[in-house]
């Protein structure tokens, strides 16, 4: 890290190093929120729980997640299934509409 930074201008020199400052301080942030004071996590931390109040959001739930969603594939009938349905007159009515 340091060998790219010494032939910087100072003002680039020190904006690397306060780039490198706040990745080290946010991995260490409460909630998720920097130099942040006590009154501030605490307005926050009640902004969320109000709001999984209203939106009736289960405590165990983590909500700062993207859900997980998944679908299922539809069960079709495989084409020889279609041949014994082919004695039923409603099924040839399906295939072979009388109005074309």
């Amino acid at each position: 890290h340091f060998a790219a930074t010494t032939n910087l201008d100072p003002i680039q020199r020190l904006f690397i190093e306060k780039i490198r400052e706040y990745e080290t301080k946010a991995k260490t942030a409460e909630l998720g929120l920097l130099d942040a004071d006590q009154d501030v996590k605490r307005s926050f931390q009640e902004n969320l729980d109000r709001i999984d109040r209203i939106f009736g959001v289960d405590s165990k739930l983590d909500m700062t997640k993207f859900p997980t969603i998944s679908f299922s594939d539809p069960s079709l009938l495989p084409p020889t299934s279609m041949e014994k349905l082919s004695d039923d007159a409603g099924y040839q009515q399906l295939v072979e509409p009388d109005d074309f």
